[in-house]
């Protein structure tokens, strides 16, 4: 007999005048050795019994063969223990074993492409540092509305994408899937809407549709305690130019007001449980010294600081606890972003129908004062180098690390951005730690590197070079930029590193298996905004028929040689001072004979004060405490300059 798929035994006893017995199963013929085995004591007599075994706690269980049963003994345990016993419903049965539950919090998002960036990135990482277990879910349709949602709730349309995150960590997309699948896929503690963005702080848009789907989850739901809740999505970046912003006068903080004030009228008449104040805290970030810098296409978030910032405000929301210090965080961050972020999530959770001003505890040093004191490192690549490194992670346009950390460990006001997108990130597990002219490179930082391709198409792509904006930079000073390149290869790929301020250098070396050079270009003064730019390409002598090229890590560093004249270049100083500033402020360093015209413009892009400057002080004192940016316009000319200051408080 085959019992393979069987896990117990049953039997009903009755002892008659004896106390013990035995249960024993023996493969093929009556004469083989005795199998599985299990002895019973003290067996009451005159009554039946039920007794059931679990074959694999049975003695012998696991060199018995459960496809070949020949014989099964019961009776007593031994020939000097004679009795009368008798036995009836013997047979085997099937107990499916059923897994304990794994202690998580289950949360799943019915949203679009603004709950992928809230939830999909780092908000199980965020609960593994506090020992915290997430289940994540999230039902996706880029731009879909609650009206969308209700439509293919009621149709059983199969049209979303359905990304769970599970206990492990483990990611997985399945395609195609219904809302009614989903509800019964995990008993879900929370389930979140959110509002389209161009909808989000349209009141009326919200009805009927979020009332049909709540009642619809609640039917579905297998789990009765579930708590519903909503994604108070952010306003556009004041650049956003589709006309879907033209409904909140294309102003950021008119949108911002209205999404709040949406959202919460909604929850209260809907009895919403939890409302997530992702915007407040994207809000409350902008007005530290990061701006309106928080998205990576003026519509969703960068995919550090922003959507690090969103799943900060979800994990304290879910799990109750302050994310202040948590000690998880993206690579691509320096520790004062990370600062901001985790305290813009807190600041919006404990009130989240207002804006928290960031921007008199978040101030980097003033770029036209600081003097670079120890260089600065960054690291290129997804290998993380330990700080104080900056890692700059991401390739992808627009990705930017500020607030970094020179080698002393100190902020600096210093800020470097991807201007293009390189083709990816090269990792080289030879890489070892290296000097090279008293630079002290870690394998971490020698084994992954940005690479682009100038020759024959990658994937049908080419990037003729990759470009890097540093700004931040003190417009009075003289800077040395020293770049590493290094591939495992061959032939020979020369690397072109042009740095361009108000003057220029560029310098070449051969990255294949480069471990000796490093290349430097001298005495670059920055633009007049503190800004230089690197521009990384191919050589020209080059003779991989990619073009491929790399920079693995770069050192900014102070040159003092120089401070009037860099280069033959004369440095102007031109500045806003005082700063901060409480009453007025002035521009100096301006051509006394040349008329501006000025904007004051707060941190939600609107403008709030104009004139005519001519070397007067400017009046800032009804300004309200926060970041402000001063545009200069040449009236003649129509050069810009723009200068950031802070508005104090008064004490």
């Amino acid at each position: 007999m085959d019992i393979s798929e069987q896990t117990h035994f049953h039997v009903d006893v009755y002892a008659v005048d004896q106390d013990q017995f035995t249960f024993n199963m023996r493969n093929g013929s009556a004469s083989t050795m005795m199998g599985p085995t299990t002895f019973i004591n003290k067996v009451p007599k005159g009554q039946w019994i039920r007794y059931d075994f679990a074959l694999k706690e049975l003695d012998g269980y696991d060199s018995f063969e459960l496809t070949n049963l020949g014989r099964l003994f019961i009776g007593s345990r031994h020939a000097n223990f004679k009795g009368t016993y008798y036995f009836d419903n013997l047979y085997f049965y099937k107990v499916e074993e059923v897994e304990p539950e794994v202690d998580a919090i289950r949360v799943l998002s019915i949203g679009n492409s603004f709950s992928e960036d809230a939830v999909e990135n780092y908000l199980y990482d965020l609960g593994q540092a506090e020992e915290t277990n997430f289940i994540i879910g999230n039902m996706c349709i880029d731009g879909a509305s609650l009206e969308n949602h209700w439509n293919n709730a009621n149709e059983d349309l199969g049209v979303y994408s359905y990304r769970k995150i599970g206990i492990a960590g483990e990611k997985t997309i399945n395609l195609n899937m219904k809302l009614s699948q989903v509800f019964s896929d995990e008993k879900w503690d929370y389930v979140v809407f959110q509002q389209d963005s161009k909808n989000s702080g349209v009141y009326d848009s919200y009805f009927p549709y979020l009332n049909n789907l709540l009642n619809y989850a609640k039917e579905k739901s297998i789990n009765t305690d579930t708590k519903y809740g909503l994604h108070l999505t952010w306003a556009y970046a004041q650049a956003y130019t589709n006309e879907s912003f033209e409904i909140y006068n294309r102003n950021q903080l008119e949108m911002y007001t209205a999404i709040v004030d949406a959202v919460n009228r909604v929850a209260q008449s809907e009895n919403i449980d939890i409302v997530i104040p992702v915007g407040t805290a994207i809000q409350n970030a902008r007005t530290s010294f990061l701006g309106d810098n928080l998205n990576r296409d003026n519509l969703h978030l960068d995919k550090s600081i922003g959507r690090y910032t969103a799943a900060c405000t979800w994990y304290e929301i879910l799990t109750g606890k302050s994310v202040v210090k948590n000690l998880y965080a993206p690579g691509n961050m320096t520790p004062i972003m990370i600062e901001i972020a985790q305290n813009a999530a807190h600041n919006a959770v404990s009130a989240p129908k207002n804006v928290t001003d960031m921007s008199i505890d978040y101030v980097l040093p003033d770029s036209e004062l600081f003097e670079l004191e120890a260089p600065v490192n960054i690291d290129f690549g997804s290998i993380l180098t330990e700080t104080p490194w900056n890692n700059m992670c991401m390739f992808e346009v627009g990705a930017y690390i500020h607030g970094m950390l020179n080698m002393d460990g100190e902020i600096t006001p210093f800020k470097i951005e991807n201007r293009t997108t390189f083709g990816g990130v090269n990792i080289d597990n030879s890489g070892n730690s290296l000097t090279i002219s008293n630079w002290q490179l870690p394998a971490k930082a020698t084994s992954d590197s940005f690479w682009g391709n100038a020759g024959e198409p990658i994937d049908g792509t080419v990037v003729e070079s990759g470009i890097f904006f540093v700004s931040g930079l003190n417009p009075q000073k003289c800077y040395d930029f020293v770049m590493f390149s290094s591939c495992t290869a061959s032939d020979y790929r020369e690397v072109s590193f042009k740095v361009v301020g108000k003057n220029e250098g560029i310098a070449y070396v051969n990255s294949s298996g480069n471990t000796t050079k490093q290349v430097v270009v001298e005495s670059i003064v920055p633009d007049i905004d503190g800004t230089v730019k690197i521009v990384v390409g191919a050589g020209p002598d080059n003779d991989n028929a990619n073009k491929m090229y790399y920079i693995n890590a770069l050192q900014i560093r102070q040159n003092d040689k120089m401070i009037t004249s860099c280069n033959g270049v004369n440095v102007v100083t031109i500045r806003a001072y005082p700063n901060p500033a409480l009453d007025d402020i002035k521009i100096y360093g301006l051509n006394p004979n040349v008329v501006y015209e000025y904007q004051v413009v707060g941190i939600d892009g609107r403008i709030v004060q104009t004139g005519i400057y001519n070397n007067d002080n400017i009046d800032i004192s009804y300004l309200r405490p926060s970041c402000y940016v001063i545009v200069l316009e040449n009236k003649i000319t129509k050069e810009r300059l723009q200068f950031s200051f802070i508005k104090g408080k008064y004490k």
